[in-house]
């Protein structure tokens, strides 16, 4: 991804929710990396970014509201980029680029790894919704620059979404069905941000007793158990 200007710009990120929430913006800070820094003021940012929850209470309401205190920023500055991604983005899609006339981008979890394309695409004036599940997880979707991770533990991803379809929660909606990485994927990650001086992961999921990725291998595939120790090994 390359800009008209040499010098970084600036990305403002609001997390509400879980750590699942918390890991997607590591991701998206780490494949911003080459091209941005994180501010913690909104009024710098050249990006701002609502990662969002529906698990709690008027959810929606909360993002509606936040998105409001936003327009001002966008009034001031043209060529501010207002994106909303999570959860609250996945369930609504197109409808908040309807509803709020300042939003620039809506973005699933299954697009983190995207965000750069997608932000190419709203540099080039449009309005860009990307909520399409996958059901799949490539390699490198997770991070792309260990060296972004800041101070000495790290949340990891080792699966996302859940089967369970619980009668008051809609994580299987937003997050989809089970998926779960490549142990050499999630170990390569790992090993990384070691490099980096991480010296604590915690290994997120919805359902991390749930992971069961499917090598072929006459045991089943790797079980959670058996990843721990391979965590262990590093």
């Amino acid at each position: 991804m390359s800009f008209d200007t040499p010098m970084l710009k600036k990305v403002y990120i609001e997390t509400f929710g879980c750590q699942m929430n918390e890991s997607d913006t590591d991701r998206l800070l780490s494949f911003l990396a080459p091209d941005f820094e994180q501010t913690l003021n909104p009024e710098l940012a050249d990006v701002i970014v609502l990662n969002t929850c529906t698990v709690r209470d008027k959810a929606e309401q909360k993002v509606y509201s936040a998105a409001g205190k936003f327009k001002g920023f966008k009034d001031k500055k043209k060529d501010l980029v207002f994106a909303i991604c999570g959860c609250v983005a996945q369930q609504e899609g197109e409808r908040l680029l309807k509803r709020i006339a300042h939003l620039d981008l809506v973005f699933g979890p299954d697009s983190v790894h995207r965000i750069t394309e997608m932000l190419e695409e709203v540099y080039r004036k449009k309005r860009v919704s990307l909520t399409t599940q996958t059901g799949l997880i490539t390699a490198g979707e997770y991070r792309a620059d260990a060296s972004a991770q800041r101070g000495i533990k790290a949340l990891v991803n080792i699966m996302r979404g859940c089967n369970n379809f619980c009668s008051y929660c809609i994580v299987p909606f937003t997050r989809g069905r089970e998926v779960s990485r490549s142990p050499g994927d999630i170990i390569e990650e790992i090993t990384a941000l070691a490099d980096a001086g991480v010296r604590e992961v915690t290994l997120l999921g919805q359902n991390v007793n749930s992971y069961a990725y499917d090598d072929g291998s006459k045991d089943g595939g790797q079980a959670c158990v058996k990843l721990l120790s391979m965590v262990c090994a590093v």
